[in-house]
């Protein structure tokens, strides 16, 4: 006779990242089989970093029955409860995809420089970022920045600061 089966679901908290084993989504195990689990170290999605913090096993739904810290593999041997294996990402870096630039706009020319080269570099949470805009010469001076992301009150500062909170570009 075959044995009993329960529920595993796997999640992911925020988000389901990155290649877990077993994937995200429902599976059905018979009672006393090992079920490996794993998840990648780090993962890039939409421009954001995120790190896994490790994995806890929960009643479906329900309390925790164990917590993995910083664990990125496993093992679950099933028993009749139906649980959640769910995955812990927390963002760690953003994107940031801004090379130097020369700029005309009605025939000035200007440069705009981060304070290190940043294309395509993953930036840590938090950093804060100096955005420099320079006039091509003292006859036609840097007049203001435009946009969402220029700090109120800051708009005629030619050194810009940029706190990274999500992917820039």
């Amino acid at each position: 006779p075959s044995k009993p089966t329960t529920t595993l679901y796997v999640l992911g908290d925020p988000l389901g990242l990155g290649a877990v084993t077993p994937a995200y989504g429902t599976y059905e195990y018979e009672q006393d089989a090992v079920v490996p689990v794993s998840a990648p170290a780090t993962v890039m999605a939409a421009g954001v970093l995120y790190q896994c913090t490790g994995y806890a096993v929960r009643e479906h739904g329900g309390a925790v029955i164990e917590e993995h810290p910083g664990v990125l593999s496993g093992s679950w041997t099933v028993d009749a409860r139906s649980v959640d294996i769910v995955w812990n990402w927390q963002i760690v870096g953003y994107e940031v995809t801004c090379p130097d630039q020369v700029l005309r706009f009605d025939d000035v020319i200007g440069e705009v420089r981060f304070s290190e080269s940043l294309s395509g570099h993953v930036v840590a949470a938090g950093t804060t970022l100096t955005l420099t805009a320079t006039a091509a010469s003292s006859d036609e001076p840097f007049v203001r920045w435009y946009g969402s992301d220029v700090p109120a009150g800051h708009e005629t500062d030619a050194a810009l600061e940029l706190v990274v909170n999500r992917p820039f570009t």
